[in-house]
């Protein structure tokens, strides 16, 4: 639901709130496709921060098989992959009204 603390140019180590309906569409997608998914606080500071200044953002998060992101040991398995590319599919269909 949060992006937050970062030390890359144009973020801030103040917290950004991501669109709520968005939160909730990828939730309600997630669901629909049989997802696991759970809402986080993500401490990392990305692009979305700056995105969320200006147009509705949030974020699909997939897994590490560590548990690490953003280091150079992080590493998704392919079917994680898919997963986050089919709810990402799915969520611009619905954004797009396609059919």
């Amino acid at each position: 639901e949060i992006v937050g603390q970062s030390n890359h140019a144009g973020t801030t180590p103040i917290p950004v709130a991501f669109d709520l309906d968005l939160i909730n569409s990828i939730e309600r997608l997630a669901q629909a496709h049989r997802l696991t998914y759970q809402r986080i606080i993500y401490g990392a500071g990305h692009d979305a921060q700056i995105l969320a200044r200006v147009c509705p953002t949030a974020m699909i998060v997939i897994s590490s098989a560590r548990g690490l992101s953003h280091n150079p040991a992080d590493y998704s398995h392919a079917e994680a992959i898919d997963a986050g590319l089919q709810l990402l599919y799915a969520l611009l269909r619905e954004l797009c009204e396609v059919d």
